[in-house]
């Protein structure tokens, strides 16, 4: 489906296409990535624009709290899998933890998509917003390319922090 076609769709089928891309990790759909990322990281303000771009599939802010609402288990859920990517990665970066026995997966598309666009605070409210003892920390995945991606996350930081310090 185009962007335009799932934003005609009601409000029930709205929610419906939502809950399934929150539940398929392996989409590599860049507008599902972006609306999935914009649809769990309400804290943040909109663009401006955001709801008349064309690649948004929610046409404005009661249809966004609308399935927001319906779908808070499935993003609680998936928030706490972007917290256990995002910690497996961290541990993936501990040299210790790494030996040559050890098989290395491939982050997901949607986890990789969304981090690619994430930042550290966000990543910070999310694990705070998530039960913690959830995750058994003694099995986190061991993920491929975990230090470039977690190094693109903390320049990024770096770099708004410095802008910021600027003013």
């Amino acid at each position: 489906m185009t962007a335009q076609e799932i934003r005609s769709l009601g409000l029930d089928e709205k929610t419906e296409y939502f809950r399934g891309l929150l539940s398929n990790l392996d989409n590599s759909n860049e507008a599902d990535i972006l609306n999935v990322f914009r649809l769990v990281n309400s804290y943040n303000s909109f663009d401006d624009d955001f709801f008349t771009n064309e690649a948004s599939y929610i046409s404005d802010i009661s249809e966004f709290i609308d399935i927001r609402m319906s779908l808070e288990k499935e993003i609680s859920d998936f928030s706490l899998e972007m917290v256990k990517w995002y910690l497996s990665a961290l541990a993936s970066c501990d040299i210790r933890a790494n030996d040559d026995e050890d098989s290395k997966v491939d982050m997901p598309m949607l986890v990789y998509g969304f981090f690619a666009s994430a930042t550290i605070p966000m990543m910070s409210a999310m694990m705070n917003s998530v039960d913690m003892t959830a995750i058994d920390m003694a099995h986190l995945y061991k993920v491929k390319g975990a230090f470039s991606l977690l190094a693109r996350m903390f320049r990024s930081h770096a770099f708004v922090a410095t802008y910021l310090g600027q003013f």
